[in-house]
């Protein structure tokens, strides 16, 4: 008997968490820079599915090795690292280019695409490896997810049962302003119930944070919503039954991510 799409949902949302908090807690550095990689990997073959046409075979290769360049600069651990990876795929893209040129129509709009596929979701998800090597790294990761994961599924049940207002309808047509609010709600009660998995004396700042992920997150959601509906497309791929593709469930982390890492830095002084 075939699932419910929303079983799919609860199901593919529950094994999902379990391997996260299995790789995070047991999987050290390493095993989250793998699953870092995957996940980036497949988003980042999505991403060039959206934008890159499919007879444009040179462009899409060239597309996949940049983001993967980017993201695996992530493995130095810091900023730099990931950043000199960034800057060196873009320097890669402009040589093939030059190296590769026949006269190409939309030069410049396909160099501009494939800048972006080495930016999102690469180098902004690269962040969460970056937060991995701070001083209680492992406990902010967690920290990041459950709260997006909070406020993803407080937005979703308080849309469903209260939704009235359309929160930006020419974007996303079922998002609500009362499953908005429901989900920052919920990611803040997560950021206040986690505050002692991190540090038990900045209270304050767990819930600051746990506001700041969750505005980032839908932001995160529409921004990908937005690529998705220019391209007249509901979802990325189907790789997720009940979710749809990989960048359906990145896009709230790779905005909110990168949010953590650069409060953590300059606000706390983690790191």
């Amino acid at each position: 008997m075939a699932l419910e799409p929303h079983t799919k949902r609860l199901l593919t949302a529950l094994v999902g968490l379990l391997v996260l908090v299995a790789v995070i807690g047991w999987g050290g550095f390493i095993g989250l820079f793998i699953l870092v990689i995957l996940a980036a990997s497949i988003g980042l073959k999505e991403i060039i599915d959206l934008l890159i046409p499919p007879d444009d075979q040179w462009s899409r290769i060239l597309g996949l090795i940049s983001g993967f360049i980017t993201v695996s600069g992530s493995i130095s651990g810091n900023l730099a690292g990931l950043a000199l990876a960034f800057v060196g795929s873009i320097f890669f893209i402009f040589i093939v280019f030059v190296l590769g040129f026949k006269r190409r129509q939309e030069v410049v709009g396909t160099i501009a695409k494939l800048v972006f596929c080495a930016f999102y979701p690469g180098f902004l998800l690269g962040h969460l490896m970056l937060i991995r090597t701070f001083e209680g790294g492992r406990e902010w990761v967690l920290f990041a997810l459950f709260v997006v994961f909070a406020a993803d599924t407080g937005a979703y049940y308080t849309g469903r049962k209260f939704g009235k207002h359309r929160l930006y309808p020419e974007v996303s047509p079922k998002k609500t302003v009362e499953g908005a609010l429901g989900g920052i709600a919920a990611a803040m009660v997560a950021g206040a119930v986690l505050s002692p998995l991190v540090y038990p004396s900045i209270l304050p700042h767990s819930i600051v944070l746990a506001l700041a992920l969750a505005v980032f997150s839908q932001l995160g959601d529409l921004f990908a919503s937005m690529l998705k509906r220019a391209q007249g497309v509901k979802d990325a791929s189907r790789v997720l039954p009940g979710h749809g593709g990989m960048l359906d469930r990145l896009d709230s982390l790779v905005f909110s991510i990168p949010v953590l890492y650069y409060y953590l830095v300059i606000i706390i002084g983690v790191g």
